[in-house]
């Protein structure tokens, strides 16, 4: 059985717009972070569920346009 995926990060509440193939929009979306590494993406109910023990921010009033390099 795989060990569940561990985030230090995780920020929710916010507009996440995807850079995938979908072009995804979340309004009230959640990232989690581990190190410089996204290891999780989407609703924010789900996403918090997943990652209790992370540190949260409160993205509202944010959009967040995770893969977008510049």
């Amino acid at each position: 059985m795989a060990e569940p995926q561990r985030a230090d990060t995780v920020i929710s509440g916010a507009h996440i717009v995807t850079m995938d193939a979908e072009s995804r929009v979340f309004h009230d979306g959640a990232i989690a972070l581990a190190g410089d590494r996204i290891v999780g993406l989407g609703d924010t109910v789900d996403v918090v569920a997943d990652f209790p023990n992370a540190n949260h921010i409160d993205g509202r009033h944010f959009v967040v346009t995770p893969g977008f390099i510049n």
